[in-house]
Order: structure tokens, then sequence, then C-alpha cells
């Protein structure tokens, strides 16, 4: 999987929200959400709005077990 600018294009889940991998501007990758309903990123911790993200990606397929 490749990373993707938000300048480029956002996730566009079928729910309200879709879980992503999120780059920030400092280079800090988190696990989080995008909140398609107010249109932000969120920490996957602590539901807190992720500020200048720069880059997000889908989570990977999980394993086959």
């Amino acid at each position: 999987m490749e990373w993707i600018s938000v300048e480029d294009r956002i996730p566009e889940p079928e729910y309200k929200q879709e879980q992503v991998i999120i780059s920030c501007c400092e280079g800090i990758v988190i696990a989080g959400w995008y909140d398609k309903e107010n249109g932000v990123f969120k920490d996957e911790h602590n539901g807190a709005w992720v500020p200048e993200v720069t880059h997000w990606m889908p989570l990977p397929e999980a394993p086959e077990v």
C-alpha cells in the first residue's frame, strides 16, 4: 500500500467512519479514524482530532489464520 496525500484525496467511507493509518507533518504515524460526518481525522486511542494530517492509508488486510 502507498501513502495517499490529503491534498490528492481523503477517505470516502461507506459508513460514518473508516479506520486508517495517519501521518502528521512531524512524521508521526498513528492508527486512527477518518470521521466522514465532521471531515476530520481522529486518534484511535483517545478519539481526539488529529491536526496537520499530511497523508493517510487504509489498513492492510488481516492475515489468514
